[in-house]
């Protein structure tokens, strides 16, 4: 149905044993075979912050400038033309013993849309993860997510809806050898 090539990024720098700092960058080609409409170029581009709190306690901060760019006739003859928009995020993650941790992150972000061209949509996500054995974790976890998908500055008589999932989940992995 469509084939999506996705690159990403990074470069931090220590400002202390504690701090890093730097620059995030991705980005993605996005070609439908069946509608040409939504094929796009994204770019985002953003500073980005590691802290170690304590030995137990990390955080992860970042936010950018983002760029959906439409790039097919079809979409051009829609009226949809490019999106300038951002992302960001947080996140804190809790090792509480050497065999069990849990984490919260809150983001805010732009994908491909379902049945327009961006899914813009505010996450908020808790999880644990429990290591009885080396080999097993056991990572249960909930989100609820808030979604508005559109062709942003396309005209209103586009497709557009707004709605809410909330997920709930149970990951198992366990590591042969």
């Amino acid at each position: 149905d469509h084939a999506s090539e996705l690159f990403s990024a990074d470069a931090m720098l220590a400002l202390s044993p504690r701090l890093k700092a730097g620059l995030e960058a991705a980005g993605s080609i996005n070609r439908f075979d069946n509608d040409v409409t939504s094929d796009a170029c994204r770019a985002r581009v953003g500073p980005a912050l590691r802290l170690d709190v304590s030995q137990f306690i990390k955080a992860r901060f970042g936010a950018g400038y983002e760029r959906i760019q439409y790039d097919s006739a079809a979409a051009s003859g829609l009226g949809i033309s490019a999106e300038n928009t951002y992302y960001a995020y947080g996140g804190v993650e809790h090792d509480v013993t050497r065999f069990f941790s849990h984490s919260l992150q809150v983001f805010h972000d732009n994908q491909l849309g379902y049945n327009a061209g961006n899914l813009r949509g505010t996450h908020l996500q808790y999880a644990l993860n429990w290591q009885p054995k080396e080999s097993l974790s056991l990572s249960p976890h909930v989100q609820v997510i808030f979604y508005d998908e559109s062709y942003g500055s396309g005209p209103p008589s586009l497709y557009h809806e707004r709605f809410t999932y909330a997920l709930a989940g149970l990951t198992a992995r366990y590591q042969l050898g």
